[in-house]
Formats: structure tokens, C-alpha cells, sequence
């Protein structure tokens, strides 16, 4: 199988440093404890995972494996979705020291090299510990909890060293509660959002299964018919209809969606050392929200739905819900372009009628009635409701109803 290296960015993870590296869904970051390097690996995809990491030493000209392991993605009700890593004290010798993801077969091999970031790691915590301040111990998950935030009394601030802590106590006390309570509530409105239905965003997943797929087209329905509402209610030319019409129609995505969900909460730890600077705390609660939307968009992939039955009712809700109901307030020579997004979704486009030349065939057209006008026999003078055919073979869907001419 063919090697192939693995891109690099920038994240934040809790005590790691700000660099990481990424092999397929794994991020790939370092912590430096106790002169001992932990590697922590956390799998931002939907799928189970295998790793095995590997060094090459100077003196050999082969590679040895130091471990090898392989997780679910996040489990909503654990923290799966996290591994770390330690590696032997011994490592310094290593020539090479690169992760490998073991995929499928026939699918080529991803490798990454993590000794450089392992270098920068250790550069950085060696300046950190000539600094006069405090580290703050890694943040760890735990059921979540109401209890009030817990400080450790027997460490007193440095208060010649860290400034930010020369306020009294009680006073610390209160600044560091309040990003832990604003965290709380930031998670439990998302949580609240996604019982009720709200559409969330999703990385770009590889080969969806079908189910899956059902559940990322109705959050994208939802969401863009709440793009589409907002834009004609911020607009004063709007037709009321036709925003209640959206309205209605997006509200029936969310009911869909909402029947499927059942949230599940993350903990935050909340044991702060006296010791520990506010900037240090507001970033480490900041990760927990970016992690907790990521927690959902995971969750919400294990949903199993029956594909047949969206089948069925994602069609037949395009059709009827949203271009029949738009229809209604729009003028069929005015059909929003954004209509065309959904129609294309299940493969229907709107049946071509040119008024005042197409003619009115019965195998094609529902004709309603006829009009006298100065137009030729038999053309079609006007669309009452547009009509629907597959795009693939012209069958009609949906036949468009008219008025001919006389």
C-alpha cells in the first residue's frame, strides 16, 4: 500500500500546545508531564479507528512497534472518543517516531511523523517550567454536576508572580465560577436546541451509510429553510404566505428531527487550583463547548432511521409541503432559484411551460378550463400550479395545471 503523510494544523487542547497534527479523523497532539511525553489522540470522525505507532532508532534499520490500539468514535455516554499515550523515557534515542492508521485493505496507508511536534512540545515546556507560575493540571470529563465550584484552600496564590490573583479570595472564587456557570449554560442551550429539532453543522463525512444520509439531508433541510425564512422576514417586500408557508415547513423538519434525539450531557470538572491564572481557565472551558457540538454531530450519526420510510416522505414532502406551497404565492414565471436546491435534491425539476406558445397536452398538462384570447388555439395562457418530472427520464411527477386558449 502506498504511504501517504498526514496534514498538519493548529488547535486547542487543553494543556497541549497550540500545534497538533492530524492522520485521517485522529488529532494528534502532546503533553509534557513530569519530563515524561504523553501523546493524547482523539478521533474526530464516525468510525472505529486502529492505530499503531511506531520508531525507528539510529542503531536500527528497521522499525519497532511501541503500541498498538484501536477505539470506537465518541460514545455519547463516555469519553471514548480520547486515548493518550505514554511514551518511554527512552525516546530521545529514537531516529524516527511516526503514527500509522491501519484502514481498510486496499485503501491506502496514512503516516505522520511526530517528532517534531514531540521536540516543540518538550522546548516549550522546558521554557514554561523556568517561568515562575503554576501549570494548572489537565481538565478531565465527569458526570456532569451542579455542585458549586470546589478550590483548593490549601494553595495560596502567588500573588508576587501572578498578578491576576491578587484580588481577595472570595473574589477569585467568583471570577473563576463565572466561566464554568457561562460554559453550563452555553452547553445546556445547545442541548436544548438539538431536543427541539435545530439543525447542527457537520465535518464532511466519507461514504455516509443510509441512514446517516437521511439524517444529514433533514438537518440540511433545516436548516437552509431557516436561512431561506430569515432572508424573506428581513425583507419588506416578502409575502407573508409564503414566510408562513417556510415556517411551517421547517417546523416539520425540526419535528422529524426532534423525534429522533435524545440529548446527553457533558460534565465539566470543576476542582480549580488557586493557583490557576482566569485566562487559563476561560480557555479550558471554551474547548469543552467546541468539543460538546462535535459530541452531538457524532451522536447524532449512531441514530438509526428507517431509509424507507424517508423514502417516501422526503419526496413527497418537497412536492407537496414546500413547491406546491411556495407555489401558491409566487408567480410561476418567479419560482425562487432556491427551490431548485430541493427539487435537485430528490432528482425533480419544474415541467417546462412557455406561456402563450406551449402547447396544452392532456398526457402532460391537467387543463382546468379554456379562455378566449388573441393567442393561437390550444396554447397554454396560463400556469395555475406548476408541475414536476424526474430528471432522468422526463416522467411526470406532478402535472402542471392550466388554462388554454380559445
Amino acid at each position: 500500500m502506498r504511504r501517504e503523510n498526514a496534514g498538519s494544523d493548529s488547535i486547542r487542547n487543553g494543556d497541549s500546545p497550540s500545534k497538533s497534527v492530524k492522520i485521517g479523523d485522529i488529532s494528534i497532539s502532546v503533553q509534557w508531564e513530569n519530563n515524561q511525553v504523553i501523546l493524547i489522540l482523539e478521533n474526530c470522525g464516525l468510525n472505529e479507528e486502529k492505530i499503531d505507532i511506531h520508531f525507528q532508532e539510529s542503531s536500527s534499520s528497521g522499525t519497532q512497534l511501541l503500541k498498538r490500539f484501536q477505539w470506537s468514535c465518541e460514545d455519547p455516554q463516555t469519553f471514548e472518543h480520547q486515548r493518550t499515550v505514554a511514551l518511554p523515557k527512552g525516546f530521545k534515542k529514537w531516529e524516527r517516531f511516526y503514527c500509522q492508521q491501519r484502514p481498510p485493505e486496499s485503501v491506502d496507508l496514512k503516516e505522520v511523523d511526530l517528532k517534531e511536534l514531540v521536540d516543540e512540545t518538550e522546548r516549550q515546556a522546558k521554557t514554561e517550567l523556568s517561568q515562575p507560575e503554576t501549570e494548572p493540571s489537565r481538565f478531565n470529563p465527569e458526570r456532569l454536576s451542579d455542585s458549586p465550584l470546589k478550590i483548593d484552600e490549601d494553595s495560596k496564590p502567588d500573588i508576587e508572580t501572578n498578578n491576576e490573583l491578587e484580588q481577595a479570595p472570595i473574589d477569585y472564587q467568583q471570577e473563576t465560577e463565572a466561566p464554568v456557570q457561562e460554559t453550563r449554560e452555553q452547553m445546556a442551550e445547545l442541548a436544548r436546541a438539538y431536543e427541539d429539532g435545530e439543525p447542527i453543522d457537520f465535518v464532511d463525512i466519507e461514504n455516509p451509510t443510509a441512514s446517516q444520509n437521511v439524517l444529514l439531508i433533514l438537518n440540511w433541510m433545516a436548516c437552509e429553510l431557516g436561512e431561506w425564512k430569515t432572508e424573506l422576514e428581513q425583507s419588506y417586500m416578502a409575502d407573508a404566505g409564503l414566510v408562513q408557508t417556510l415556517r411551517y415547513a421547517e417546523q416539520a423538519i425540526k419535528d422529524k428531527l426532534k423525534a429522533i434525539r435524545s440529548p446527553s450531557l457533558l460534565a465539566l470538572k470543576t476542582d480549580i487550583s488557586r493557583n490557576t491564572k482566569l485566562s487559563r481557565i476561560q480557555d479550558e472551558y471554551a474547548v469543552w463547548v467546541t468539543r460538546f457540538k462535535r459530541k452531538l454531530s457524532a451522536y447524532e450519526m449512531k441514530h438509526k432511521v428507517s431509509e424507507s420510510e424517508y423514502d417516501q416522505f422526503i419526496p413527497q414532502f418537497i412536492k407537496d409541503r414546500l413547491f406546491n406551497g411556495v407555489a401558491r404565492f409566487v408567480a410561476f414565471e418567479q419560482l425562487p432559484e432556491r427551490l431548485d436546491k430541493f427539487l435537485q435534491l430528490v432528482g425533480y425539476e419544474v415541467v417546462p411551460i412557455e406561456v402563450g406558445t406551449t402547447k396544452a397536452d392532456s398526457r402532460v398538462h391537467e387543463i382546468q378550463g379554456s379562455r378566449q384570447t388573441c393567442v393561437e388555439p390550444g396554447t397554454i395562457v396560463e400556469v395555475i400550479l406548476p408541475g414536476l418530472r424526474r430528471k432522468t427520464d422526463g416522467e411526470i411527477v406532478q402535472k402542471p395545471v392550466v388554462i388554454r386558449g380559445e
